[in-house]
């Protein structure tokens, strides 16, 4: 079975990278939390992609956006993310495209 085609007028793409102690010489960096404000040596960075069709018709980078979060705070957006990965795949296999 073929898959009907998409239309998109943009993509977004997401990467969540964990962090633990970042050093910088002989020291450790501490980054500020973009949620609460902490400082923290560990932690999450969420990348945000926005991918939008050029004028070549092709899909292009249009944005970019990075957000630094402590423990506490990465572990709700990763809880979140996790919740809508496990109903996008649970939509998809009650679609049976897969």
């Amino acid at each position: 079975m073929a898959l009907p085609a998409l239309e998109m007028s943009e993509a977004i793409l997401l990467r969540v990278r964990v962090f633990n102690k970042l050093s910088l010489g002989s020291g450790v960096r501490l980054l500020k939390c973009e949620s609460c404000g902490r400082l923290t040596d560990s932690g999450l960075v969420v990348d945000r992609d926005i991918i939008e069709p050029g004028t070549s018709g092709r899909l292009e980078k249009t944005g970019y956006e990075r957000w630094i979060l402590c423990p506490e705070c990465g572990g709700k957006v990763l809880a979140r993310v996790n919740d809508f990965s496990d109903a996008l795949i649970e939509e998809i296999e009650d679609s049976r495209l897969i």
